[in-house]
């Protein structure tokens, strides 16, 4: 494949998915894990983010559920926001230490967007209910996972081909 067509190339929506999955599930394995040593409640949290995107549902008894689909749902959203801005430029120019750095950073962008810009105005609740060290932390964890199943996936497909 010569160079041209690998910078216009579309990415495999599968790749998308389960990279975006992934980092969603590593933020849910860090809260889960992490929330109760710090005296979170993770319902209330998952029930925090149907709040924000939902504020009639945030008190129903699908709360907790619709939290955690809605997550996963963003969190494909962002693996494919990553991969069109940046994701394909550090995947073709860097080695595993590059993709990871910039997935991490990556996210913590999407962080301080999320916590000091949106959150504030659209529900903020939520930041009460969160840390901001943990959650920041999470999505650090997102970046991290995202970038190597990405590059699990991107050799796996050289390897397949």
């Amino acid at each position: 494949m010569n160079t041209t067509e690998s910078k216009t190339r579309v990415f495999p929506a599968r790749q998308i998915l389960l990279a975006g999955m992934a980092g969603g599930a590593a933020e849910i394995v860090w809260f889960s894990i992490m929330g109760p040593v710090l005296s979170l409640n993770i319902h209330d949290l998952a029930a925090g983010v149907t709040s924000s995107i939902f504020p009639a549902l945030g008190g129903s008894a699908y709360a907790v559920l619709l939290g955690i689909l809605i997550h996963l749902f963003l969190s494909v959203v962002l693996a494919a926001g990553y991969i069109v801005t940046v994701g394909r430029w550090s995947m073709s120019r860097f080695g595993l230490s590059g993709q990871l750095l910039t997935g991490m950073c990556s996210l913590m962008f999407v962080w301080a967007i999320n916590y000091l810009v949106v959150l504030p105005v659209l529900n903020p609740a939520f930041i009460e209910v969160s840390s901001y060290s943990l959650s920041l932390l999470s999505k650090t964890f997102f970046g991290i996972t995202m970038a190597l199943v990405f590059n699990y996936l991107k050799h796996e497909q050289k390897r397949l081909a």
